[in-house]
């Protein structure tokens, strides 16, 4: 089974991003972390990142980079509500 971690600091925005693999992912373990921090201290394995651009505390690129250096395996997917992202 595949680990899927989702890290962004907004409650409403996390909560909406799981429902939504929830609902298009089978056989996947989906686990929700309102901080970066949070993410960084978690031991667990983690396959996929799926991790808001623009968050307070450490934004997502720098968060994927320190996830990328404890594996090297792990694909990033970035997420943002910020248009000006988006390109």
């Amino acid at each position: 089974m595949l680990e899927v971690a989702i890290c962004d600091d907004d409650k409403e925005d996390l909560d909406k991003a799981a429902l939504m693999l929830d609902k298009i992912l089978s056989e996947y373990q989906i686990r929700s972390f309102l901080s970066a921090n949070e993410l960084l201290n978690n031991n667990d394995k983690i396959d996929i990142g799926i991790l808001d651009i623009s968050m307070e505390e450490l934004g997502g690129i720098t968060l994927g980079r320190k996830l990328k250096e404890k594996n090297h395996d792990i694909k990033i997917i970035y997420i943002t509500s910020y248009e000006e992202y988006m390109a």
